[in-house]
């Protein structure tokens, strides 16, 4: 019988510290063609979506799937025992997702921004504190400034980044403001239109552009990303059909897809980046970070007993 793990059993079983450990070794493994990643997949039967994300990193095997609609969204991870051919888990992952895509970005700034201390944030919901959770894990003494449109929601933002990760951080008051004097910058919005623009990127910086995963939408000006001399992504085939950032460029012949760099790549010391580059990270979120972590949880549930037997 599978065991069936609840948002608080994710939250009690799985750090964010955990987390980036977890996809830099599931990115390892996948270097070593020991890991495999299929793109997301979405069926849309208005007006609903289905969306899913196939991935398998040994002994594990599954997929994350979800359903958005206009009146909500929720995600569940599957975890199959490839050996043995069971279902081992089912997560519920709203929590789990917020973990691994702050863990991606806090990844590629580990590679990508190793002496970086000043981090710039743009955005003030859900995903911006998965973000800056994750950041504190592997930046020490950070200090934070954030922008955010709604004035209340960003001085809330503020308040908990003091009291619940010890981080100094502070609110200001537009997007340029936020860009200047730091060194990772970090964009978790729903921008319909890019707003980062060139002239806010300064040689050194790198940026984590996180909030967009669809090929309609971007959050950098297609001058800001040409202004990147480092362009990663976690996955190049889904990057073609969800990278809005990129997409246009490529369309235009200004950037081609063999031009991007993976996670893999940077945690197997392929790419290294130069002191003066301005690198970008543009995370999509795939399934073998949801494997990952999905996995991890369920062997930590195994140690301490918690979760439910169904079926």
């Amino acid at each position: 019988m599978p065991l069936y793990l609840s948002e608080a059993d994710v939250q009690a079983l799985l750090t964010p510290a955990d987390a980036v450990h977890l996809l830099e070794e599931a990115f390892r493994a996948q270097a070593e063609g020991g890991a495999v990643n299929l793109p997301r997949r979405r069926l849309v039967s208005k007006p609903a979506v289905l969306h899913v994300l196939p991935a398998a990193l040994p002994p594990a095997m599954g997929l994350k799937a979800y359903v958005s609609t206009p009146k909500g969204i929720s995600f569940v991870v599957l975890v199959f025992n490839s050996a043995e051919g069971t279902l081992d888990a089912i997560v519920e992952a709203n929590r789990l997702g917020q973990v691994r895509t702050g863990a991606a970005s806090a990844l590629a700034t580990k590679y990508l921004a190793p002496h970086g201390r000043r981090v710039g944030l743009v955005g003030t919901g859900y995903q911006a504190w998965g973000q800056v959770e994750a950041l504190a894990s592997v930046i020490s003494d950070m200090e934070v400034k954030v922008y955010g449109r709604d004035v209340d929601r960003k001085d809330d933002f503020v308040k908990r980044v003091g009291q619940e990760l010890w981080v100094t951080c502070r609110a200001v008051s537009d997007v340029a403001a936020a860009c200047r004097d730091v060194d990772v910058l970090v964009t978790a919005t729903s921008a319909r239109e890019p707003f980062l623009r060139a002239e806010y990127l300064r040689p050194g910086l790198h940026v984590n552009a996180m909030g967009i995963n669809r090929g309609n939408a971007a959050e950098l000006t297609m001058e800001a990303v040409m202004r990147c001399s480092l362009k990663v992504v976690d996955d190049v085939e889904q990057a073609k059909t969800e990278a809005g950032d990129l997409m246009p460029l490529v369309a235009s012949n200004h950037l081609h897809w063999n031009d991007l760099k993976t996670l893999r790549d940077l945690v197997t010391g392929k790419v290294i980046r130069a002191s003066e580059d301005i690198s970008l990270f543009k995370s999509l979120g795939i399934g073998l970070e949801d494997i990952a972590v999905a996995q991890h949880v369920y062997r930590k549930a195994l140690e301490t007993g918690r979760g439910t037997r169904v079926g």
